[in-house]
């Protein structure tokens, strides 16, 4: 997570002033409900898990005493395929996963997203990235250093596909008659 915090201060100083790590003992408790943490998640929660300071990635929450929360509130979550590593802050009501059947490296694991609600099949599940320092990196570079950059465009997803009609390919707004 250095390199992480590296690249995150390089474009805005300071900000991981703010970042408290969690205890050996608050990830071990964690570990307890949750099963074995891959690599990636645990070194997370060694440098933010406590607190994640102003770092705002994703609309996510990373707090891990909020993880616990959840695998206390929901048993049958604990020690299941999908760990859940952070809270959805925003109008969305799907939260934060780590697919520990589909591993990406020697110590990560694919960022799924899932509603917290009993008995979801994992076809339910909506895969967003192939682990989690990917998505750390991306979101990072989404809400730090885009936002820098002098030239910007307009983007759709496919799922937008009214707002893509809009645009030609040249980038400007067709003209109705």
């Amino acid at each position: 997570m250095k390199t992480f915090f590296e690249f995150v201060e390089k474009y805005r100083p300071g900000i991981s002033q703010g970042i408290v790590p969690a205890d050996e003992t608050e990830i071990e408790v964690l570990e307890d409900y949750a099963g074995s943490l891959p690599g990636a998640y645990r070194r997370l929660l060694e440098t933010m898990g406590a607190s994640q300071g102003e770092l705002e990635l994703a609309e996510a929450s990373f707090s891990i005493s909020e993880a616990t929360g959840v695998y206390i509130a929901m048993p049958e979550l604990q020690r299941g395929r999908y760990i859940f590593f952070a809270g959805d802050n925003g109008l969305s009501s799907r939260h934060w996963f780590l697919d520990s059947l589909s591993p990406h490296g020697s110590d990560d694991c694919m960022v799924v997203r899932r509603v917290l609600a009993e008995n979801i099949p994992p076809e339910a599940s909506s895969p967003q990235y192939v682990g989690l320092e990917e998505f750390l990196y991306y979101e990072a570079f989404k809400e730090l250093r885009l936002p820098q950059l002098p030239f910007r465009r307009k983007f759709s997803t496919p799922d937008d596909a009214a707002a893509a009609a809009r645009y030609r390919s040249d980038g400007r707004v067709p003209i109705s008659v």
